[in-house]
Order: C-alpha cells, then structure tokens, then sequence
C-alpha cells in the first residue's frame, strides 16, 4: 500500500500518462447508484445499463457473485417468484421498492405505483434485457474496458462481508476468456474513517484490479472532505476515448 499526501499523489497518482487510464467503457459495478451518479457526473458514463440503479437489499452482505452471474445472463433475474413487492413503501422517487430475494438486490426507482406488478416486471425486464445486451455489444467492440466498485461511508459501516477478490479475479478471468481481444481492469474505492483525511492509499492488487482508500463520507454538505472530492481527484487520471462517442444512449 502507498500511503502519501495529497500534494504528492497529485504528482505521482492523478496525472499519469493519461494513455494508462483511458478505457472505451466503464461499467458501474456496485455498491449503490453513488457509483454510477459518480461516473456520470465525470462524464465517464457511455450508456444506460442494468446496473446503474439496483443496489444490494442488504446493505451488510455483498452480492458480487450475483453481480457477475447477471452479466453473464440478466435474463435469470426476472422469475416473478423471486420477488417481493412492498407498494407501500415508496422511494424518493415516487416508485414503490421490490426486492429480489434469490439475487439480494432492491429496486426503487422502476415500478410506477400506478401499474400492477405483472406490469412493471415486463416493463422492467424489457428494459434491463435491452440495457444488458447492449452493455454485452459495448464490450465486444471495446479495446479497455473498466469496472468501478465505490464503498461510500453508510454502506462501508453497514457492511459485515465485504469484496470478495478472489471471486473478482476469477470472474475477470473468465470474461477475459470470453472477450478474448478486450483487456478487462477493476476498481475499488474504500471509505477508511481512521485514515487522515489528506491521505490516500493506492494498491495495485493484481495487474488489473486497483484499490483506492481514503476518508471520505457520503453526505457532502456534512464534510469537508467528502468523497465526492477525493474520488473527483483519483478519477482525473481516468479518461474516456472517443470509441463510442455518437453513441451515448440513456435509455
């Protein structure tokens, strides 16, 4: 682990060779929307996909073995048997939450608490299936392609498992496999409340798989130093190519 100041890690961390961190597509790969929320306010998002919103119906336990069971078929998240529908319980969003059980994600901004809920699964799965073959298409015609895995503060303190690394690699092995003429990398970003809040930690895990940890909080109107800011400033070594660039889609 490096363990160095800001001023330092502006130097050593945030201005690369910008060529080491360009990708053709990141992919928001949990804990919570704030990941894909991050990416698009970086202007690192390319498209809408099946990920972006759902977040784990627990936030003590991580379902990442589930995450890449999705990618590799989303079609099997759509049994009605395996949800549960709480059409009291509405988000900020003015949708009611559904939880899938067999896969331990919540959903809570797809299901109109106008329709039925026969009516929102189609509706749901038609437009999951759209957004996971389209991610799949995206894949296959990209060079780099990068997940990213952000820990925010309240889900960091709710947590009582945590990544699991060993399934990242061996699921980042068989995509590898899978898309044999594209390179695959992931990110971590941690949330650590002993850490002095100008420090971040960098560990580059294996070849392709990278961790950034710092002090940071979710609520940036409460902190100084929100993660806002620190993620702002590790992800400014991370750049976007022009691969897909006419081809924005955010439906």
């Amino acid at each position: 682990m490096l363990n160095i100041k800001i001023s330092d890690a502006l130097k050593k961390i945030f201005y690369r060779n910008k060529a080491q961190h360009t990708y053709d597509l990141y992919i928001p790969f949990g804990r919570s929307c704030h990941c894909t929320m991050m990416l698009k306010n970086l202007n690192l998002r390319t498209c809408s996909m099946p990920f972006d919103w759902i977040i784990p119906y627990d936030y003590s336990i991580e379902p990442i073995s589930e995450r890449f069971a999705l990618l590799e078929n989303f079609e099997l998240f759509f049994n009605k048997q395996d949800f549960s529908f709480y059409r009291d319980k509405v988000t900020c969003s003015g949708h009611y939450t559904v939880i899938n059980n067999k896969y331990k994600f919540e959903i809570g901004h797809d299901f109109d608490i106008n329709l039925s809920n026969e009516e929102n699964l189609e509706k749901l799965k038609e437009k999951f299936i759209r957004r996971w073959q389209r991610m799949l298409e995206y894949i296959e015609k990209s060079d780099k392609v990068c997940f990213v895995y952000m820990v925010n503060t309240w889900t960091q303190n709710c947590a009582t498992s945590h990544l699991d690394l060993d399934i990242v690699k061996e699921n980042l092995d068989k995509l590898q496999k899978k898309f044999t003429n594209t390179q695959f990398n992931f990110i971590i970003f941690e949330h650590n409340a002993k850490m002095k809040r100008k420090r971040i930690k960098e560990e580059k895990i294996t070849e392709n798989i990278t961790g950034y940890l710092s002090n940071h909080s979710y609520q940036a109107n409460s902190e100084p130093l929100s993660d806002i800011i620190s993620i702002n400033k590790i992800l400014s070594s991370y750049h976007l190519s022009n691969k897909f660039l006419n081809e924005n889609q955010e439906d």
